[in-house]
């Protein structure tokens, strides 16, 4: 899963793909990163390859497929693209 937001300020939108920390199965992307719990291990190397894969893209092409505020969440059966407004 990773996130496609846009962030007003002012008049200015400003569009960001967060790929940099994707959540990998049931395990938040940011706790992935800061963890060095066992279970964690696994995902973190998947996690990896992940990041690797949409770095491959920048945020134009992710704007343009998906659009703003939007989650993108990717299982071995389907794509799911919801709308994203928790900006916390």
């Amino acid at each position: 899963m990773w996130r496609c937001s846009g962030k007003e300020d002012g008049e200015e939108n400003i569009f960001g793909a967060h790929t940099d920390s994707p959540d990998i199965n049931e395990f938040d992307g940011y706790d992935i990163d800061y963890s060095d719990k066992p279970e964690h291990k696994e995902a973190q190397i998947l996690q990896e390859k992940v990041k690797e894969f949409l770095a491959a893209f920048d945020d134009d092409f992710y704007q343009q497929l998906f659009g703003s505020h939007f989650q993108v969440t990717i299982t071995s059966d389907k794509i799911e693209v919801e709308e994203y407004t928790d900006h916390d």
